[in-house]
């Protein structure tokens, strides 16, 4: 099986996917393995050494580099501050005489995406580094850090660094591994699931690791191995989804044994099920035998999609020997790190403080009492070596040597491991984290000091919070200017990641500025958005035929993807084109977002409503070149091994004779696995992208002529393969003849090119017929093995796919002339509404106990039994706010009060202000096993929940300004505690919350350093900070019949424009129930629509009377009218800013133009006349014509 090294490191370094690396000042080119040693070479002439930290390493201060990462004095990765002490204390005594390897980084992998690595960076000399790589590149930008190297290298055992002078140095990314591209997969299932429109999904699991094949790629693998395989291969279809891998590991080995992970539902647990590991899931079971036995823990953490995971998989798990090295001498534990990601932050950020820098498959050895002490990533098959240093130890080695350590050294272990332990808790603590710390996704820490704790709602300055919002606003749009890629759009180099939360950053920065006069900046910034944007549109990270956005651009030409599909990139970008064409009016950027929403309505969207996890990079090849490697049973699979699978061109004649023997072996050993009632296996080959990448003359036979040349030529389709553009786009050849169709024309250049403007010329004429091109193609391509599904439901992830739906349903309302122009299927944008009420009420009836009032992390078959962590809380209630404001009905905002609560109670920090990642250890709701309280500030791939929590207190202190106490949780599993007891005390705190605006300002006074030195790290809690400058916030209130067409116009018109400052009731005059629940929660509010529809009805009453019209009206706070007469009254809209409200109007073009219109800050006298609603103070009501306020 070829295994394709794409992508970057087992983790690490985000920043080397080129075959152009910087070794001192030589720029180093290549492809070859054998260049990957020049390369190491020439770095040790250049006296770049690293060290283990098995080896001392109170001795590698300048010599090995001052840190693993090169950053300006005022973006240390706290982390990486903490390793200074971290280090001595960990290395005497780890001795495993492992030497002192080359700076040998990390091996480039599939799963940078994911990386937690602090230190990565571009090799180049401006600072390029991947936006969700974990340490933000500050202001002035991190230079030459050195990022990734070779070989696949584990952050515990092999520490990359950069030279004290910063030329740190990167190899070319992407080189074959030696024992990581040879070999063969297992089998695969033979069970499948339906997804969301029917077609068939390939379930997540397979033991060899890159997940299964549909049943139509198995059947066609297995036909030319004769008749009874192809049947069996066909006939193994199970039901219901469930992910069972397939025996085979090691090529042929067939073991078939089932280990403790085949009853968990996690997909990625259920590729290991068949390992010959004796895997336990993580939990008392496994903590128990290891204190009985007195064996240390070994911990794997991975996901379902990461492709290093399933090499490691391949190369280690599935092998015989290594599992008897791990199952003898330790207690195998394997963590999803998606359904755990408690788990993963805390052993992350042990081996990230003890190497610089970390990523998955991730690797510890930690005593039976949960302290790590050695840790690191990927582990190759065997020792490496340059000249006669070992540079990379074989994972063999390193168990070995832990296990002769742990029977001759095992005190001294533990002692060294308990004081790491402490020293790294005290590290992540906030009163210890350093003023200028700059920490990464999976081990940020709060970057409080004593200056956090005199701002906003910490008792101090209001004004102080204030201006420090605003310059963390500028400064953050200020640092993403400096990276902005000009020539290709997006920010830094290759490799190109999409952080949506940047881009919505800088359309509030450029609103900003606007309002402030600058035009000119405004444009600016306003540009790099929208050039960006629509750069990813038009490249290949966008699934040009069936919508949907892929992980990231390997180039910098946002052109050929690391192939994966996330569920959490796909919503935040869907809202950002949103934004886009809320600013813009420009259709391009609705018909994106309709095709990424389209992509998860058809793709992703289970039976019950709930969103899937992924798609993986990987799939099956659906026409294997020349002779396929199969294997039916064990004996078939030994015999495909000898024969080596392809043969050479000379030996042809000869190979055809081998594979008619090995037709007729394969269809006995089929029937003789058939009647013993063995599982059958079919082996297939897998390489990434190969779903998605096309040949020119595959494109042609599906397109016929005409068509084919026109769709080539807007496609940048070419004979020879278009993935050459950049050298960083295919340095290996892998996509040798073989394209990614992206925007390289437009249509009509295309037309008047090719002769063809007769068909062609017209706009409208071009679009219709590459919409049906790229139904056609993408037809066709659901003919070939589909990628594998991680079908999990996690419940943050949906909670983002609730808020863009939600917003796309009112924002897409405007568009003009909709039209079926696949991927986007045309769909009434009213649809999108459905979908978001859809999926809001899967994650409520399966993932929510509403008697405990607790959330469950994921779905799967069933509720899963890890619990719900503060980012599950946090997206979920921004999602279903935003289901409210778009009039999905108040049912949503209740519950979203109420998860406030429960995610106040489970995580607040009371010292500091902000959200920990896991609840109080004292409560009941922890987890005992979980060491280290973390609190993210890195707004990554996913933002952080504190600056998710910090935008939604700020719109419920606009919506809700009376916050009533929580009722406490009660369940049978959860008895009241007594009044003295931690769990109760913990309860009378939440029976008593912060005012929601208090809690918001406190929220991000707890991360002030962060904001105040390295801004761009926390886009997302930027966007929150300039929510927090704009207060008090306009107030829309809809006052009409839900279900009344002049409500939906009104609600469409208000979601219509670009304004983020503002929050949106929806109030229902004729629902009596609905008036009392605003009156006790929003009396201004309620108040005002009241005496509205009363006057409006004395006003009907004395024109049917002939009287004209009443003066009257109702005093503030009377009941309202009744359901009749409120109902025969038109929706109205009110629009309240600066503690005043405009007069109520019926009109949705008004409605646009106000809301278009600038906000105009407060006039003194205005703050000093009305007290601010969330304080309590006293609001008057009413209105007359001219407008009232409140």
């Amino acid at each position: 099986m070829h295994t394709s090294t794409r992508g970057a490191t087992p983790g690490v370094a985000a920043s080397s996917s080129a075959s152009v690396s910087t070794v001192g000042r030589h720029m180093v080119r290549g492809a070859g393995a054998a260049r990957v040693w020049a390369v190491a070479q020439s770095a040790v002439r250049h006296g770049n050494p690293a060290s283990y930290i098995a080896a001392t390493v109170t001795s590698r201060s300048t010599a090995a580099g001052a840190a693993a990462t090169s950053t300006s004095p005022a973006g240390a990765d706290p982390l990486t501050s903490a390793a200074t002490s971290l280090r001595p204390g960990l290395s005497p005594g780890l001795g495993l005489g492992l030497g002192r390897p080359l700076p040998l980084g990390h091996f480039s992998s599939r799963c940078v995406g994911r990386c937690a690595s602090s230190s990565s960076s571009s090799s180049r000399s401006t600072a390029t580094a991947a936006a969700p790589a974990a340490a933000a590149v500050p202001a002035a930008g991190r230079r030459s850090v050195a990022a990734s190297a070779l070989a696949p290298g584990s952050g515990g055992g092999i520490v990359g660094s950069s030279s004290s002078n910063s030329r740190g140095w990167a190899a070319p990314a992407r080189l074959a591994s030696s024992g990581s591209s040879g070999g063969t997969s297992g089998g695969a299932s033979s069970c499948f699931l339906t997804g969301g429109a029917g077609h068939s999904h390939a379930a997540m699991s397979v033991a060899a690791g890159s997940g299964v094949r549909d049943a139509v790629g198995a059947a066609a693998a297995a036909s030319d191995a004769g008749p009874a395989a192809a049947a069996a291969a066909g006939g193994g279809g199970g039901s219901g989804g469930d992910s069972t891998a397939a025996a085979g590991g090691g090529g042929g080995r067939g073991h078939r044994r089932t280990n403790r992970l085949a009853a968990e539902e996690s997909p990625y647990l259920l590729q290991h099920k068949h390992n010959p590991v004796d895997w336990y899931p993580w939990g008392e079971e496994a903590f128990a035998r290891a204190v009985a036995e007195d064996k240390p823990i070994f911990l794997s953490v991975g996901y379902a999609t990461c492709h290093w995971c399933h090499v490691m998989e391949r190369e280690s798990f599935e092998d015989e020997d290594v599992a008897a090295l791990l199952n003898e001498n330790f207690i195998p534990v394997k963590v999803d790190r998606e359904e755990r990601p408690d788990v993963d932050r805390v052993y992350m950020a042990y081996v990230q403080a003890v190497s610089g820098s970390g990523g998955w498959p991730m690797s510890v050895w930690m005593t039976p009492q949960l302290e790590p002490f050695y840790g690191g990533t990927y582990y190759p098959t065997k020792d490496r070596y340059i000249g006669e240093q070992l540079a990379m130890p074989a994972f063999a080695t390193v168990l070995r040597r832990i296990a002769a350590l742990w029977r001759t050294n095992r005190r001294e272990l533990r002692d060294k491991a308990a004081t790491t332990l402490l020293q790294l808790t005290e590290a992540l603590q906030p009163d210890h984290a350093p003023p200028s710390s700059s920490a990464s996704t999976t081990t940020a820490t709060t970057s409080t000091t004593s200056t956090s704790h005199t701002m906003g709602g910490g008792g101090g300055s209001e004004g102080s919070l204030a201006a420090l919002v605003g310059a963390a606003v500028e400064g953050c749009a200020a640092d993403l200017g400096r990276r902005f890629d000009g020539e290709w759009g997006g920010f830094g180099g290759a490799p190109k990641f999409p952080r949506p939360c940047e881009l919505q950053l800088l359309l509030r920065a450029q609103a900003r500025l606007a309002e402030s006069g600058d035009g000119l900046g405004a444009a600016r910034l306003r540009g790099m958005a929208l050039s960006s944007l629509s750069a990813m549109a038009r490249g290949g990270m966008y699934d040009q035929l069936g919508g949907g956005f892929h992980r990231y651009s390997v180039d910098e030409l946002w052109h050929v993807p690391h192939f994966e599909k996330m569920l959490y990139d796909n919503p935040q970008l869907a809202s950002a084109y949103l934004a886009a064409w809320q600013l813009t009016g420009d259709v391009a950027f609705a018909r994106v977002a309709r095709g990424v929403l389209d992509y998860l309505v058809r793709d992703m969207t289970c039976p019950g409503g709930g969103l899937y996890s992924a798609e993986d990079a990987d799939s099956a090849v659906p026409h294997p070149p020349r002779q396929p490697r199969r294997a039916v049973s064990a004996a078939a699979a030994a015999a495909v091994s000898a024969s080596g699978g392809e043969e050479d061109d000379e030996a042809e004649a000869e190979a055809e004779r081998q594979q008619k023997q090995k037709g007729q072996q394969a269809a006995a050993a089929a029937g003789e696995a058939a009647e013993a009632e063995v599982e059958v296996e079919v082996e297939v080959e897998k390489r990434e992208g190969a779903f998605y990448v096309w040949e020119h003359k595959e494109v042609m036979a599906v397109l016929g002529p005409d068509l084919g040349r026109f769709f080539c030529a807007v496609y940048g389709i070419e004979e020879l393969g278009n993935c050459d553009r950049s050298e960083r786009s295919d340095p290996h050849g892998e996509f040798e003849r073989k394209n990614v169709p992206y925007v390289a024309v437009q249509p009509e250049a295309a037309a008047e090119r090719l002769g063809l403007a007769a068909e062609y010329g017209e706009p409208a004429a071009a679009e219709r017929a590459l919409a049906a091109a790229r139904e056609g193609l993408h037809a066709a391509r659901a003919a070939r093995p589909r990628p594998s599904l991680d079908d999990k439901i996690v419940t943050a992830w949906n909670g983002m796919g609730i808020g863009a739906f939600a917003l796309a349903s009112r924002a897409l309302a405007s568009e003009q002339n909709v039209q079926r122009l696949f991927p986007s299927e045309g769909r009434p944008a009213a649809a999108y509404l459905a979908a978001a009420r859809a999926t809001a009420a899967f994650v409520r009836d399966r993932l929510w106990d509403g008697a405990g009032r607790r959330l469950r992390r994921s779905y799967r078959r069933g509720p899963s039994a890890v619990p719900g962590f503060a980012d599950d809380y946090a997206a979920l209630i921004g999602g279903l706010l935003d289901l409210y404001e778009a009039g999905g009905g108040r049912e949503w905002l209740e519950w979203a009060l109420q998860l406030q609560d429960a995610q106040d109670a489970l995580f607040w920090d009371a010292a500091s202000g902000g959200y920990y990642s896991t609840p109080d250890p004292a409560s009941p709701d922890a987890d005992p096993s979980i060491r280290i309280r973390i609190k993210d500030d890195y707004d990554g791939a996913e933002p952080s929940a504190s600056a998710l929590a910090a935008s939604n207190l700020l719109r419920l202190a606009g919506l809700v300004p009376e916050r009533p106490p929580p009722p406490p949780p009660q369940s049978q599993s959860q008895p009241q505690q007594p009044a003295g007891s931690a769990a109760g005390a913990s309860a009378a705190a939440a029976a008593a919350p912060l005012p929601y605006e208090e809690a918001a300002a406190r929220t991000l006074s707890a991360f002030s350093n962060r904001l105040a030195q390295t801004p761009l790290a926390v886009p997302q809690l930027c966007c929150a900070a300039h929510l927090y400058s704009k207060r008090p916030l306009r107030q829309v209130i809809i006052a009409g019949r839900p279900d009344a067409a002049d409500t939906s116009a009104l609600l469409d018109a208000v979601h219509g424009p670009f304004c983020p400052d503002k929050v949106v009731l929806v109030l229902d005059p004729s629902d009596p129930a609905d008036m009392a629940w605003w009156g006790a929660r929003n009396p201004p509010a309620a108040a005002m629509v009241a005496a509205h529809f009363d006057r409006s009805r004395l006003e009907q009453q004395g024109e049917a009377a002939g009287g004209g019209s009443s003066s009257s009206s109702s005093s503030v706070g009377a009941a309202p009218a009744g359901p009749a007469a409120a109902a025969a009254v038109a929706a109205v809209a009110f629009i309240c800013q600066n503690y005043t409200c405009q007069a109520p109007t019926s009109d949705p073009a008004r409605v646009r133009q106000m809301l278009a219109a600038a906000q105009a800050p407060p006039s003194a006298a205005q703050l000093q006349q009305f007290t601010f609603t969330t304080t309590g103070g006293g609001a008057s009501g009413g209105g007359g014509g001219g407008g009232g306020k409140f």
